[in-house]
């Protein structure tokens, strides 16, 4: 995990952090935001589910991240060479600091509060879910994975809509596109 201050939000870290999942399986790094200003003491817990990050897929074995003092460069390698048994050459990547960032937010402060009332339930669920879309009628729906491939798209036209499909077990980032504004949300399916 790295991180840094975000120079446009007091209180709040830029957060990279990258999974491996053994030697046959892609790695991933994430990008999120997170406000640490209602937690002044260490060891505190982190709500991971009300986190909004983008992912970027990396070859297995993604370890090791580290700033340049400049702070724009973030360096990475991989545990596992591309060639095992040859040399067991490693790979190494230096990243843009503006290549990596987490997701812009995605509702303007006039209209927050309506967007806020788009609810998910149950979370986590089983196999189908509902999205409330609170005040609003009608919108776009599209789910991703958790490595970013679209899972599903929809054009929801009432105020509740019930969806079924997600077999894999794991996290999904569920985004509603409404006619000027986008609200994306975390789902867990068990």
């Amino acid at each position: 995990m790295a991180s840094l201050d975000n120079p446009l939000v007091q209180n709040e870290k830029i957060i990279w952090t990258s999974t491996s999942y053994g030697r046959d399986n892609a790695s991933h790094l994430f990008a999120t935001t997170y406000d640490r200003s209602p937690n002044v003491s260490a060891g505190q817990v982190v709500d991971t589910t009300q986190l909004d990050y983008n992912i970027y897929p990396f070859p297995p074995g993604l370890n090791d991240l580290h700033f340049e003092n400049n702070k724009d460069t973030l360096w990475t390698l991989t545990e596992f060479g591309s060639n095992e048994g040859t040399n067991n050459n490693r790979l190494v990547f230096a990243l843009a600091k503006g290549d990596i960032m987490p997701p812009a937010p995605s509702v303007g402060i006039n209209n927050e509060k309506s967007f806020n009332k788009v609810n998910i339930y149950p979370n986590p669920a089983e196999n189908s879910f509902i999205i409330d879309l609170g005040e609003e009628n009608q919108a776009f729906v599209t789910i991703y994975n958790s490595v970013g491939e679209l899972i599903l798209t929809k054009h929801v036209q009432q105020k509740t809509s019930s969806f079924e499909g997600l077999k894999t077990s794991g996290y999904y980032t569920v985004e509603i596109h409404f006619e000027d504004k986008i609200v994306r949300k975390k789902l867990l399916i068990k």
